[in-house]
């Protein structure tokens, strides 16, 4: 799992290639502490993308980071750039948020948006 995802990000990241090394790391080393066993039905990988980089969780346990812009952009771009690995998913995205109530939903959560990103900075997302 680790290596197809850091496979999936090469041609899309613009950072040292230490920090897929690094991703791969923090993937293995979740699954491998994980006090349940990740084979089994339920088992989850969480992945938190900002601008301040990429966290990572496995199976709830408390996410472990990668401070760097690159990453977390080329994460999202695995999922929404045009060589997409899920077109189907960008279909969805498009159609359920171009929508009037979308666009109206999204209006009245930017004003809410300013206001939490004047109060949080990057301490109160990565450890």
């Amino acid at each position: 799992i680790a290596a197809a995802i850091a496979e999936s990000l090469k041609p899309r990241h613009q950072g040292s290639s230490s920090q897929l090394k690094e991703l791969e790391s923090l993937i293995i080393n979740g699954i491998n502490d994980s006090t349940s066993k990740f084979s089994t039905l339920g088992a989850s990988l969480q992945f938190d993308c900002s601008s301040w980089g990429l966290a990572v969780s496995v199976n709830s346990s408390p996410p472990v980071s990668i401070k760097s812009e690159e990453i977390g952009s080329a994460f999202v771009d695995i999922y929404m750039d045009s060589n997409t690995v899920s077109p189907t998913l960008v279909e969805s995205c498009v159609k359920t948020w171009s929508g009037e109530k979308a666009v109206a939903l999204a209006s009245s959560l930017l004003g809410q948006t300013e206001v939490i990103d004047e109060t949080l900075d990057e301490s109160d997302v990565f450890e």
